[in-house]
C-alpha cells in the first residue's frame, strides 16, 4: 500500500544519510556527495561493500522516480553530472565545498597571471622573473600557505607519492590544480559513481535524465525538500488566521 511504501523509502533514505555511515562529504547545504575513498588502501571486500551500497542507492532512487514517491534524499547536482558522465571542471568543486572552491579559484587566477607574464612579448626575461616572483595569494607567498599534495580534509589521500611533504608553490601550483580536479571529482569517487549508475540503470536508462537539469532532479525525487524553509518566522508569515481569529488569538498561538 501507499503508506508502507512511503515509510520504506523514508526509513531507507534516513539510514543511508546517517553521518555515522561515513558515506557522504559534509559539504554545501547538506546535499549528498560521496565521501572520497582511496581504493588502493582498501581490500576487495571493503570495495565490494561500498559498491553494493551505492548500487542499491541508485536502484532505490530510480525506483522512487518510477513509483512517483517523494523521498528526502537531496543529491548534489555535481553527483548527478558525474553519473551522467558529463565533463568536469574546477568550478564544480564550489558546488560541493564552497570555501575550497573559492581557494581553488584564486589559485587558478595565479596560474593564469603566471602564464600571462610568461607569454608577454613586452617584458624582458629578468622582468618576467621578477613579476612572477612577486605573485602572491592575498598578500602571502604560496609556500607560506602550507598547502600540500593531499586531498583537503582527507590528508591520508595523497595526489603523488609522499604528497604530504610536497609544498604547493608557483612552479607546481598548476599541477596541484590538475591533481585536485582528478582526485576530488574522479579517482576517489569513481567506484561510488559507477555503482550508483549501475543500480539506477537496473530500473531505467541514466540517459533519460538528460531531459532535466541536475537541480530539477532534486525536485523530482524529493519535491525540493532540501530547500524548504520550515522555521518559525516563515510559518508565521505564511499561515494567516481567519474566521474570527487573528495573529494574537490564543487558538492561533497555541
Amino acid at each position: 500500500g501507499l503508506g508502507p511504501t512511503l515509510e520504506f523509502y523514508t526509513l531507507l533514505a534516513e539510514e543511508l544519510k546517517n553521518p555515522d555511515k561515513g558515506l557522504w562529504r559534509h559539504g554545501n547545504d547538506q546535499l549528498l556527495f560521496p565521501a572520497p575513498i582511496d581504493s588502493s588502501k582498501l581490500n576487495q571486500r571493503e570495495i565490494n561493500r561500498i559498491y553494493e551500497v551505492f548500487k542499491m542507492m541508485g536502484t532505490m532512487v530510480a525506483r522512487s522516480i518510477i513509483d512517483q514517491r517523494l523521498m528526502d534524499f537531496p543529491i548534489n547536482p555535481v553527483f548527478w553530472e558525474l553519473i551522467q558522465r558529463k565533463p568536469m571542471s574546477l568550478e564544480a568543486i564550489s558546488k560541493i565545498e564552497s570555501s575550497l572552491g573559492k581557494t581553488l579559484e584564486t589559485l587558478q587566477e595565479i596560474v593564469n597571471r603566471k602564464k600571462e607574464i610568461e607569454s608577454s612579448k613586452q617584458m624582458s626575461a629578468e622582468d618576467k622573473r621578477m613579476a612572477i616572483n612577486s605573485i602572491q595569494y592575498k598578500g602571502v607567498k604560496l609556500e607560506d600557505l602550507n598547502l600540500t599534495f593531499v586531498l583537503p580534509g582527507y590528508e591520508e589521500i595523497e595526489f603523488i607519492p609522499d604528497g604530504s611533504n610536497e609544498i604547493v608553490c608557483l612552479s607546481n601550483v598548476q599541477k596541484y590544480l590538475q591533481c585536485m580536479l582528478k582526485y576530488f571529482l574522479h579517482e576517489t569517487v569513481k567506484i561510488q559513481v559507477e555503482a550508483f549508475r549501475s543500480g539506477f540503470e537496473k530500473v531505467f536508462p541514466v540517459s533519460n535524465l538528460s531531459l532535466f537539469h541536475p537541480e530539477q532532479l532534486d525536485q523530482i525525487i524529493g519535491g525540493g525538500v532540501s530547500s524548504e524553509d520550515w522555521n518559525l518566522m516563515t510559518l508565521e508569515a505564511e499561515i494567516l488566521p481567519a474566521h474570527g481569529y487573528n495573529s494574537v488569538s490564543y487558538t492561533h498561538l497555541t
